[in-house]
């Protein structure tokens, strides 16, 4: 399992144009790409998001991201102010028992 997570800073203000976006194009949009399973999607303050996909393989994850990218540039290029991503294998996963 690959999990790839971006910490997006959006222009002070946008919040509910970005949940709209969310909503409307990034969702149904990540949910084609192969091997996703699952998506984590969190404000982590008024302008600040957090993504959290979990993907079968590396090379899905970076397919994910080429499928994701055009598309969140196209709704919300002029909203976007910077991101910055981390990746990598899962090493270990937990379950309550």
């Amino acid at each position: 399992m690959y999990v790839s997570s971006v910490l997006w800073r959006f222009k002070a203000g946008g919040r509910e144009r970005v949940a709209q976006v969310l909503e409307e194009q990034i969702l149904p949009t990540v949910r084609q790409v192969a091997g996703l399973r699952h998506v984590y999607i969190a404000p982590t303050d008024a302008d600040t998001w957090l993504s959290v996909l979990l993907y079968d393989s590396q090379a899905q994850a970076e397919a994910g991201l080429a499928t994701l990218v055009p598309v969140v540039r196209q709704h919300m290029g002029d909203t976007v102010e910077g991101m910055e991503r981390h990746a990598g294998e899962v090493t270990l996963e937990a379950h309550p028992s």
